[in-house]
């Protein structure tokens, strides 16, 4: 809560990394696991957030961020996430730089 007397909310990556389909199917709890790396924390601290897109890497994979906010700051959250971004006109970084990669994935 500390960070929210100094900020109005957090912005955290969505995934560390994206799996493949077959790759879940293979260890769907694991993987699933590591998705949440970076907001799996949301719900313990009883915390609001929302995922918004932020653009592609060259070779089309997504990249999104997650807004987090404290509790029954929901409706705030999501009026800012509605507004444009830069991000959304800036190229995407290079498919050979993904921006944190902690899983195995056939696609970086």
């Amino acid at each position: 809560m500390a960070i929210f007397a100094r900020a109005p909310l957090l912005v955290v990556p969505t995934a560390p990394t994206i799996y493949t389909l077959e790759q879940v199917a293979t260890d769907p709890y694991a993987l699933n696991a590591t998705l949440g790396t970076y907001t799996n924390f949301v719900n313990f601290f009883d915390l609001c957030a929302i995922a918004i897109p932020s653009g592609r890497y060259t070779n089309g994979i997504p990249i999104g961020i997650t807004l987090i906010a404290p509790a029954f700051a929901d409706d705030a959250l999501a009026r800012f996430a509605r507004r444009p971004r830069a991000a959304d006109h800036r190229p995407a970084r290079p498919a050979h730089r993904p921006a944190l990669h902690l899983g195995a994935s056939s696609q970086s």
